[in-house]
């Protein structure tokens, strides 16, 4: 398991249990992921406040789950450390999801 689930109102919170978001378990990500989307959920805020490194799989799996929700849904992420929000700017996945402190600003957010 990769995530811990919890739900606040709409938006579903994935907290990463996990150090580093990479190869080694970017098909368990994905599995984890779309399972939620097929069960119809449409607001995420995958909590990676960690999370020390994430890598081109790592995000490769969270943009899949983003190809899935095909435009009927939002995942946003929350707590990024410096050098993984570095790595989200680099390959600006800052401009394709929204980049919130923590999950608190990012559900009072999205609640809305």
């Amino acid at each position: 398991m990769i995530f811990k689930i919890k739900q606040k109102g709409k938006v579903i919170i994935l907290k990463a249990l996990v150090k580093r978001l990479e190869a080694d378990i970017a098909e368990e990500i994905k599995k984890e992921l779309s399972e939620l989307v097929n069960k119809k959920t449409k607001i995420m805020v995958i909590d990676i406040s960690d999370v020390d490194f994430i890598d081109s799989s790592g995000l490769g799996a969270i943009i899949f789950t983003y190809k899935l929700l095909k435009g009927k849904g939002r995942i946003a992420i929350a707590g990024a450390k410096e050098g993984v929000k570095s790595i989200l700017q680099l390959t600006r996945m800052d401009r394709l999801f929204q980049i919130f402190e923590n999950t608190k600003e990012a559900v009072n957010i999205l609640s809305v």
